[in-house]
């Protein structure tokens, strides 16, 4: 069994959804199908779900316009036959009522939730019906009935198998199943989900469910690029990567993956790959246990971050500011990137989030503080680069980082902090630098 999820940019166009069959008509054995909503569409959910708050009305008739417009498109374009093509339009046309129904409840998590998990239910009901229009049987399963996910950090994935086993024992003759990616449920029945982009997370978890051969994750990008190709140019794709090493990539900013994927895959071995839609031949990247080479791979930014430098106003009480500093960071949830701590002050680097000036709040009458805002953190990745005995290229780092506290190397990445307003420049330089000109030694 294979495990196959399409993002929004796969499921967002007629061309996209066309290709999809011809993907799955050559992969051999059982598909599960894990789909993302249309690309855009959960950003129209999300803003219908804030005119909840107020309930603007002239707002959410708008937003449902919208929806109702993206959706009854695409139906005319995939469905010729006048039948079908009206029998579909009901059946999202019925979803449309049950949304605008919830967008005039009083506001709540649960209806935040309910609002912004209906694309991915819209997009599933119109494409297994287009999926069956061409001949390929298939059934849909609904994630809300499975996808039992309490803590998104540590799931259990034997609670989803136990949910999803005895449904896929109902139509054991069927080999392509299609479902919804980033719903979750709650063993309180409460429905949750697992964040943006967390389809990608759904296709591994239902994967390590039921223990698969294989997850392929299909997007409009032929695999991971040893930088991102929408910022610097000349990029080019990785064939093979380590769990470790694509999971540094996603949690510091790598799109093409979200962050808690590889996980899942990782405990059970399960080889990770990474395909475009729209170039089937592309060899795409595999992420797995193997690393057929070390050294640099690739390179990620994550940005939106800012440097807190919280000065002691009493030096006499260091250690107690420095356990209430800490304390105050794990309440609130806040993740630091970069740490240092003195006999004066503790600076570290966060993201630029309103928990922050909670924490702030909290401890307004312990530190004075002074803080940088709009910066980034570029990654490079690759298991034991030694840059120490290019000197030129360490200078240049060095010059690079907002400060030389603020540069660390480990086993696997270095990491550079940056202000933001430099990231093109100094991604181009990197680039040039570590790969372009190393092309014949470092690339596959």
């Amino acid at each position: 069994m294979k495990i196959l999820k399409f993002g929004g940019t796969s499921v967002g166009s007629v061309e996209g959804l066309q290709q999809i069959p011809n993907i799955i008509s050559n992969i051999k054995g059982t598909k599960i199908l894990v789909c993302s909503a249309m690309s855009g569409i959960t950003d129209i959910l999300l803003n219908l779900a804030k005119q909840t708050k107020n309930y603007n009305e002239i707002a959410i008739h708008s937003y449902m316009c919208v929806l109702r417009d993206r959706h009854y498109t695409m139906i005319d374009e995939l469905f010729s036959e006048e039948k079908r093509n009206k029998d579909i339009k009901n059946v999202i046309e019925q979803l449309l009522d049950e949304l605008l129904i919830i967008s005039k409840k009083e506001y709540s998590e649960d209806v935040e939730c309910e609002i912004i998990t209906y694309g991915e239910r819209l997009l599933t009901k119109m494409y297994a019906a287009y999926l069956t229009s061409i001949g390929v049987k298939n059934v849909l399963l609904d994630a809300r009935e499975f996808m039992l996910v309490d803590e998104i950090e540590a799931p259990e994935v034997s609670l989803i198998a136990e949910r999803l086993l005895p449904i896929l024992d109902k139509s054991k003759d069927v080999n392509v199943y299609l479902t919804q990616g980033f719903i979750r449920v709650t063993s309180s029945d409460a429905l949750r989900h697992l964040h943006r982009g967390g389809s990608d997370y759904s296709a591994t978890l239902i994967g390590a469910a039921l223990a698969v051969d294989e997850v392929q994750i299909w997007s409009d990008v032929d695999g991971f690029h040893n930088c991102d190709p929408r910022v610097v140019k000349n990029t080019f794709s990785i064939p093979y990567l380590s769990y470790d090493e694509a999971a540094e990539l996603s949690y510091f900013g790598a799109k093409i993956l979200h962050p808690q994927t590889v996980y899942p895959a990782k405990k059970l071995k399960i080889p990770l790959v990474l395909k475009d839609t729209f170039q089937v031949a592309a060899k795409g990247t595999t992420i797995s246990n193997e690393t057929p080479f070390l050294g640099r791979k690739a390179m990620s930014i994550k940005n939106d971050l800012m440097n807190l430098r919280l000065t002691f106003i009493s030096k006499n009480d260091s250690e107690e500011i420095i356990h209430k500093i800490h304390t105050e960071f794990q309440k609130n949830n806040i993740v630091t990137y970069f740490s240092v701590e003195t006999d004066d002050y503790v600076e570290v680097t966060v993201l630029q989030e309103i928990q922050v000036y909670k924490v702030l709040d909290a401890l307004e009458k312990l530190v004075r503080v002074d803080f940088t805002k709009d910066l980034s953190i570029i990654c490079i990745v690759g298991y034991y680069m030694d840059y120490n005995n290019d000197k030129e290229l360490m200078e240049e780092i060095k010059r690079l980082s907002v400060s030389k506290l603020f540069t660390h190397s480990d086993i696997l990445s270095t990491r550079i902090l940056i202000n933001s307003k430099n990231q093109k420049e100094i991604l181009d330089y990197l680039n040039c630098r570590l790969f372009i000109e190393k092309i014949g030694v470092q690339s596959p």
